[in-house]
């Protein structure tokens, strides 16, 4: 990572909006972490865990980021959604 002192959202936001693969995506995540790990200072106003940091690695080292968790969301939404139908009487 080119930044220097201390780290704000903004600015990981930024850098990581620049990188175009989901494997690039991966490193970052991965050098952050362990730049956290390493000089937890620098990250004081970011509020992310090493768990999350974790999560989101995992994710984009996947073919289709997040594909799983929006599967999980769509169906979830379509049984509220039959629930209520049910419930109403449709």
């Amino acid at each position: 990572m080119a930044l220097d002192g201390l780290y704000t959202k903004e600015n990981v936001f930024a850098e990581f909006k620049k990188l175009k693969s989901n494997s690039q995506k991966a490193k970052f995540l991965r050098e952050t972490k362990e730049l956290k790990q390493q000089h937890p200072q620098l990250f004081r106003n970011l509020k992310i865990s090493l768990k999350q940091f974790d999560n989101l690695i995992r994710e984009w080292e996947n073919l289709k980021p997040f594909a799983r968790m929006l599967k999980e969301i769509a169906d979830r939404e379509e049984r509220e959604l039959k629930l209520e139908k049910a419930k109403r009487g449709d």
